[in-house]
């Protein structure tokens, strides 16, 4: 209880009156992006508001979400949902279903933020004076990564990995200095990083590595394995709880999956580009606010505290290096998950703003933070302000409206206003992509992995099923979360190829008129039906379910994590 009996962590009336302000300027921001009735999108944010969509539809219907992208990557089934970690995903869906889906997927951003301040503010509340706690995760969230996330693209996965890595990066701190068995650190390790893995899979790698280097040089140095045990412990406690995530993974990938693009060809940029790169709401770069602090730091530096600061220093410096080429990152290309990184600054640099505002918090008296802080929470509401009204009123001008009727392609680069009706449809081609596709489907050629191949492209388009040489067009019916009708025109007695991917290591029922018949997947990577005489007319209907145990697997993964946070929850007030 010792932190909440400090009198410095109270929450004062200038404490609340920083929190009022950040909600209150952050659900004026949804209302105002509300009335839009769209958002602008690009880039990942189709494939995620795709993501969101499918497990939209799967609560709505009252199910579980499913493995196979039915409704949505144009109805193929591909495995998009079932290899993308979403279940802390799940909640901030589950309440928001009750609004228009591009409305949902504001107000998930919108959540998303608001975890990421609560979190924020008390993980540094326990440590410093609450006002410039407050503030401090103010600023924290309104720049940098985070507020890309916001009003820019999204990316739900790594934002919920930042909404708590102030606690998962002192924890880490914590455990590694621990000269003694603690099994208090080990299980609260073993939560965040299961909010990690269930979030963001390479993040988990990212963080795993700069824990690792610090861990190895204390081991050597203090000649102490008592961190060691802590750690494997805290492993221990992940893989059991992450035990569906992982189940999911493994069951997909028995078919063979291809590999993701840019695998074993990792880029790594200038170190120089982290700094000429930098802007409010950067990701890939320094943003500006971190720049500001450590100039700030860096003027007002007290030597007095170096042994204090020297740890998150080093913190910073090892994320400055892994972020660029001064890693030498083509040793990395052969070993296995590392080499999916495909750039280091996409895994390292969306960290560069937290270790900034410890710096901050650390090196100056209580008094000048907080006047340091007053200032940089009036600019970061003021920049915030700019850099999303400048998005929407500027960036936004001229772009073409995606509804349900809308019939033009939307180029891989191209920024459209999404609606509603547009989120799933067929005119954007970002989500028309290899992920997670059988490892038979064709390529094309030169493109690093990033492109199905133009006859592959065409096939889903047009949905078009293949009789030996011929491509038969069938009509899209119906789809669901888990399912999809197509309807055939004078199909012939013979093998069919449908416009639909194919796991060999997934359950699938398959009926032709009604009636089941025998599903197999074919070299190409598609799944394939043999029809027994020539058909005038066929209403063919892929139905794909997760396996028996997945539920249950679920459950019991959840309550014990109810369990764990019951057992922290225990040992901290009970007196």
């Amino acid at each position: 209880m010792g932190d909440f009996m400090n009198t410095q962590n109270r929450i004062n009336k200038k404490t609340i009156s920083v929190i009022l302000l950040f909600f209150i300027t952050l659900f004026g921001w949804m209302i105002w992006q509300f009335h839009f009735n769209y958002m602008i999108s690009g880039s990942d944010t189709f494939f995620h508001t795709q993501r969101v969509y499918e497990i939209r539809q799967a609560f709505l219907n009252g199910n579980l979400p499913g493995w196979l992208n039915f409704d949505t990557f144009f109805s193929a089934g591909q495995a998009v949902n079932g290899m993308y970690p979403d279940f802390t995903l799940w909640p901030f869906i589950f309440v928001t279903d009750m609004l228009s889906p591009i409305h949902q997927i504001i107000a998930v951003k919108v959540l998303i933020a608001a975890l990421t301040f609560i979190v924020t503010f008390l993980s540094l509340n326990k440590r410093y004076n609450s006002f410039n706690s407050s503030m401090a995760a103010l600023i924290f969230t309104y720049s940098g990564a985070v507020l890309r996330d916001i009003t820019t693209e999204f990316q739900p996965g790594t934002a919920i990995v930042l909404a708590f890595i102030f606690p998962i990066l002192f924890t880490f701190k914590d455990i590694i200095e621990d000269n003694k068995l603690n099994y208090t650190l080990a299980i609260k390790l073993g939560l965040l990083m299961t909010i990690v893995i269930n979030s963001h899979l390479l993040s988990a790698i990212a963080l795993s590595m700069i824990a690792g280097v610090f861990l190895i040089v204390k081991s050597i140095k203090d000649k102490n394995i008592k961190p060691w045990i802590n750690l494997i412990i805290a492993g221990i406690i992940t893989v059991i709880l992450c035990i569906p995530i992982i189940y999911r993974i493994i069951t997909i990938s028995k078919t063979g999956l291809l590999a993701p693009f840019g695998k074993g060809n990792i880029i790594a940029d200038p170190i120089t580009m982290l700094f000429t790169n930098s802007k409010w709401n950067a990701r890939v770069a320094f943003s500006t606010l971190s720049m500001i602090i450590l100039l700030i730091v860096f003027v007002g530096f007290d030597k007095k505290k170096i042994k204090k600061l020297m740890p998150y220093i080093l913190i910073e410096a090892l994320l400055l290096v892994l972020s660029t080429d001064m890693t030498p990152w083509a040793i990395f290309n052969h070993v296995p998950v590392i080499n999916n990184f495909q750039e280091s600054s996409w895994r390292f640099a969306l960290f560069l703003s937290v270790i900034p505002i410890i710096l901050l918090l650390e090196n100056f008296k209580e008094h000048v933070s907080q006047y340091i802080l007053i200032l940089l929470s009036v600019l970061s509401l003021s920049a915030a302000t700019q850099v999303t009204t400048n998005y929407i009123y500027n960036h936004g001008k001229g772009l073409a409206t995606v509804t349900a009727t809308y019939d033009k392609s939307v180029g891989l680069n191209e920024d459209v206003k999404l609606t509603s009706s547009g989120i799933n449809s067929e005119t954007i081609q970002r989500t028309l992509i290899p992920d997670y596709a059988p490892q038979q489907t064709a390529i094309e050629p030169n493109s690093n992995g990033q492109a199905l191949s133009f006859d592959i492209q065409n096939k889903l388009k047009k949905h078009w099923a293949t009789q030996g040489n011929h491509e038969i067009p069938l009509t899209k019916t119906a789809a669901t979360n888990n399912s999809v009708s197509y309807r055939g025109e004078h199909l012939e007695s013979g093998n069919l190829e449908l416009p639909i991917f194919g796991y060999s290591s997934l359950n699938y029922n398959v009926t032709v008129n009604g009636k089941n018949v025998k599903w197999t997947t074919d070299n190409k990577g598609f799944l394939t039906i043999n029809n027994d005489h020539n058909l005038k007319t066929a209403n063919i209907s892929i139905i794909s379910t997760y396996p028996h145990l997945y539920p249950y697997m679920i459950w019991v993964s959840f309550v014990l994590v109810i369990a764990l946070i019951g057992y922290l929850g225990y040992q901290k007030f009970h007196i």
